[in-house]
Parts: C-alpha cells; sequence; structure tokens
C-alpha cells in the first residue's frame, strides 16, 4: 500500500510539472462553525474554520477535497486522482470506552461536472491508508 501512495504522489508532482503553464493562484480565509464537540454530539461548540484553495495548472490543494489533480478535463466534465488528510480523535471523555482511531489519508478518484465555476456536480471514491482501513464515498 505504502508503494501506491508514493507512485500516486509522484504521479500528481509529475502532471503539475507537465500541466501547469502559469504560476499558482488561490485564496485563503476563516468562518465560524457551530459544531459538536465530540462524535456523541451531547454538546456543541464554536469554532473557527481556516479555509484555503491554491490552483497550480491541473492540479489543487484545498481544506475541503485535499490534493487533486484533473487528469482528464472535456466540456466541464473533470476526472482524477485525490489524497486527502482524515483526522483522528481521542476515546476520552463521553467517548470513553471506544477505541482511538489514529490520523490517516484518503487516497481514490473523483468524478465531476462544473460548467461554471460557482457551482458543480461530482462522485469520489477512497481507500483509507495508515490508521485504519476501509473505502468510503461521497456524492455531492
Amino acid at each position: 500500500m505504502k508503494t501506491s501512495v508514493c507512485t500516486f504522489l509522484l504521479l500528481i508532482v509529475v502532471g503539475a510539472g507537465a500541466h501547469a503553464a502559469d504560476g499558482p493562484s488561490g485564496e485563503a480565509g476563516v468562518g465560524v462553525g457551530y459544531q459538536p464537540y465530540d462524535p456523541s454530539g451531547s454538546r456543541y461548540q464554536t469554532v473557527p474554520l481556516p479555509y484555503f484553495d491554491v490552483d497550480w495548472g491541473d492540479v489543487s490543494l484545498d481544506t475541503d477535497d485535499g490534493l487533486t489533480w484533473s487528469a482528464f478535463k472535456v466540456a466541464g466534465w473533470s476526472a482524477g486522482p485525490f489524497l486527502n488528510y482524515l483526522s483522528g480523535r481521542n476515546a476520552n471523555g463521553s467517548l470513553r470506552g471506544l477505541r482511538d482511531v489514529p490520523d490517516m489519508a484518503q487516497v481514490g478518484g473523483f468524478v465531476q461536472y462544473s460548467p461554471a465555476e460557482y457551482w458543480r456536480v461530482y462522485a469520489q471514491l477512497g481507500q483509507a491508508v495508515g490508521g485504519a482501513g476501509g473505502q468510503g464515498g461521497v456524492l455531492g
């Protein structure tokens, strides 16, 4: 599995160099979120939500999707691999008795249709790498 992650990262770096004619561009900001304090949802907290998005040709790094490479782009459709960070949790407080979940990465692929910059329809499917295993998917 470690070999496939290294190969994935190498392909993204090579793809970035081959497809990035312009320099990087992006944006950063911060918002406020009201979310559960822990997965039990017994209490809530207000937290700062940082946001950043950096695009360099067909490669993008942002707080929502992680590191993505749009390897194929045609008429509003794009597809390619992604690598994202998944935060873990400690089993203390109201989660006492459950096991700790370590930080890990998710490696997978995506397909999206985005005819305009302000909206998109997408699907992601990935495999957790690192602390725990498992597959996951997102439709949005």
